[in-house]
């Protein structure tokens, strides 16, 4: 069997007597003009030469392209098809849709638009797939009834998951000519993360706490009645953008708990998941003890801090006790330190345990 390559300039639009050669690996026969075809052209003369075919062609004048095909078997001594082609074919067009991020179930409307009016564009010349290859809804095909340049037809998005369709316009959907046009448009739920700015997990009675919900994409739709609160009051909601929205949540002024916040399913005209946060107030404080000295001589006084990691109130001097020795002299240094004096016994020898009892603090604490 016989193979061959094309070797040739590049054609203009136009051109007349155009040279193409087909080179063949070895001497053939049989090559005769009807076994090659020409798109963009037309052949004005062929010669077979010992391996090379020299053709001359006159490339049409309104063309993009020019394309050369060398059918099958076209030399006796058996060949595969083979072809050439230069620049596109038909009127250039465009393919675009509506938007390429959509969510399962959803419309997405793909445009075509031609360079200049065109005819004979029908549903049929458009197809849609999904990734796996199985066939997605085309509906309302419309050619627009003032421009014949543009055409338009829906996508519908598989029901449910996620994953890219691809839409394809069909060369020479127009009888005028074009190229194949595609466009990709991928499909996916829309979901939200919902978060605090309390980084430091305390909350105090009527402390505030800013709540932010961030799509994954641009939503509409959102506003502050979407967001409910089991305790606590909610305010201030403020769209930051089309993906982050915010709103306060301001915890009661007494009792204690948690606050469930949540966000409504299908808040969004696009549709999301229900969303929640659960917020703890009052936040327990923390407390430290510490004594100085740790070593003391009889009757002699040290004295022992309770550090806490927040502002308390509520401490009074029998919220500490000590199981030998006297307490005396609470002094309040500041919202989180406060100060006791502990006086060793007059005799005798050993380790005396100061303890803070739980939940001195209005606001909580441990032992």
């Amino acid at each position: 069997m016989a193979s061959f390559s094309f070797s040739s300039s590049t054609p203009r639009a136009g051109q007349r007597g155009f040279l193409v050669r087909i080179v063949w690996d070895q001497v053939v026969t049989g090559v005769t003009q009807s076994d090659i075809t020409v798109k963009g052209g037309t052949i004005s003369a062929l010669v077979s030469l010992s391996n090379t075919t020299f053709l001359w062609v006159n490339v049409d004048s309104g063309e993009l392209g020019l394309k050369i095909t060398v059918a099958k078997d076209a030399a006796t001594q058996g060949n595969k098809e083979g072809s050439v082609q230069w620049g596109t074919f038909g009127i250039a067009v465009t393919l675009t849709a509506s938007k390429t991020l959509s969510e399962p179930g959803t419309k997405v409307t793909l445009t075509a638009d031609f360079e200049s009016d065109v005819t004979g564009v029908t549903a049929a010349d458009f197809s849609a797939t999904d990734a796996d290859g199985t066939a997605v809804t085309l509906e309302n095909f419309q050619a627009d009834s003032t421009d014949a340049s543009r055409y338009t037809i829906d996508a519908v998005m598989p029901s449910s998951g996620s994953g890219t369709v691809t839409v394809k316009l069909a060369e020479n959907a127009a009888t005028e000519g074009n190229t194949e046009e595609t466009v990709d448009i991928t499909y996916s739920p829309v979901s939200v993360v919902f978060t605090d700015d309390d980084a430091d997990d305390i909350i105090d009675y009527s402390g505030t706490v800013k709540l932010t919900a961030t799509f994954n994409r641009a939503v509409t739709g959102i506003n502050a009645a979407d967001f409910t609160a089991t305790v606590g009051t909610l305010s201030g909601f403020k769209k930051v953008s089309d993906l982050i929205y915010e709103i306060t949540w301001t915890a009661p002024a007494s009792g204690s708990g948690t606050a469930t916040i949540t966000l409504a399913e299908d808040a969004a005209t696009q549709g999301n998941p229900e969303a929640t946060l659960s917020l703890t107030y009052p936040t327990p404080a923390t407390v430290t003890l510490t004594a100085v000295p740790t070593l003391v001589n009889i009757a002699r006084d040290a004295t022992v801090t309770a550090t806490f990691n927040k502002d308390v109130t509520g401490i009074a001097l029998d919220d500490f006790t000590a199981d030998v020795g006297t307490l005396s002299g609470l002094k309040k240094v500041s919202a989180k330190v406060y100060r006791i004096t502990w006086t060793a016994p007059a005799s005798g020898s050993g380790t005396a345990k100061i303890t803070l009892a739980e939940d001195a603090a209005t606001q909580g604490n441990p032992e």
